[in-house]
């Protein structure tokens, strides 16, 4: 099995995309305008023409490449429009070239690899919406539907306004990430402006009859997926629980459309134990670390 290393400008990036769109595995992540819009390099592994495909962000640092799953990235991999095996998985991480040093990647769901450096298993969670609304609701845990009882008014309102969406999510949640910087969020606004081009992004507010914004949310869509990237309560929201709320809304409204609701994790308890009160289900992929890098290396 013969895989070439190619590099950005040498890809083409209409079949890479095609490939992507019908990819049994495919995911948003894959796109080449996604990657394009959160990595400041990415090359790739291809094998015959676009068989099989393996995206490869990579940076520098001391003067040390390595390879990484960027910030807003969950996971990349192998992709085909076949079945991709553990053999073949490990002939292109064997093909990455020895030029770097370090691999730090985030893998397809469901490829659990053996034997391939470190390995360590994560956790994301998918509710299966394409059922009608109640019964969805009817899986709700007692917690959830507790909340969603209360009589609060509210209106579930459409936004484009990007950039107030992700600096509120950055003013709620970047104390969590020290290594997001402005830079990211940057990429961040960029890569919904494209998505948007493409008819791939969603962003909600949900507010009080007041027109006081009490929760707003960001997705993209793709694979048949409303991936939950990025969003925020305000002050107001929290006093309500506005996060219940706008995700009930958003399962009433896409129910039966789309056919699962992606939680993009969450390896943290209590982030997982949140979403599993929505009847969402485990979807296990894997971090695999090949080599020693010499310093603590930040993703760029």
């Amino acid at each position: 099995m013969k895989i070439r290393y190619v590099k950005n400008q040498d890809i083409d990036k209409k079949i890479w995309d095609e490939l992507i769109d019908t990819a049994p595995m495919g995911r948003i992540y894959a796109y080449s305008w996604f990657l394009d819009a959160l990595c400041k390099h990415w090359d790739a592994l291809i094998f015959g023409d676009y068989k099989f495909v393996m995206p490869l962000p990579w940076s520098t640092k001391c003067g040390v490449r390595y390879c990484f799953t960027p910030f807003f990235i969950q996971q990349l991999g192998v992709y085909s429009q076949e079945e991709v095996s553990e053999e073949v998985y490990n002939l292109f991480l064997a093909s990455i070239p020895s030029r770097i040093r370090y691999i730090d990647l985030q893998i397809n769901a469901d490829m659990q690899l053996k034997g391939s450096g470190s390995t360590q298993r994560r956790t994301n969670y998918t509710l299966n919406i394409n059922r009608p609304y109640p019964e969805i609701a009817g899986a709700y845990e007692r917690g959830v539907r507790q909340v969603l009882r209360k009589p609060i008014a509210y209106k579930f309102v459409e936004t484009f306004d990007i950039d107030r969406l992700v600096y509120a999510y950055k003013e709620m949640n970047g104390y969590k990430f020290s290594q997001v910087n402005d830079s990211h969020y940057e990429r961040l606004i960029h890569l919904a402006q494209e998505a948007k081009k493409r008819g791939q992004l969603l962003c909600f507010d949900l507010k009080n009859l007041e027109d006081d914004i009490l929760a707003s949310h960001l997705f993209f869509l793709s694979h048949g997926r409303a991936y939950f990237i990025a969003g925020a309560q305000t002050a107001k929201g929290k006093e309500c629980n506005a996060n219940h709320f706008f995700i009930d809304a958003f399962i009433q409204l896409h129910a039966q459309k789309t056919h699962y609701f992606d939680f993009e994790g969450s390896d943290i308890p209590g982030v997982a134990a949140f979403f599993k009160k929505w009847g969402a289900m485990p979807e296990y992929y894997s971090q695999i670390k090949i080599g020693k890098f010499p310093f603590n290396y930040i993703k760029i």
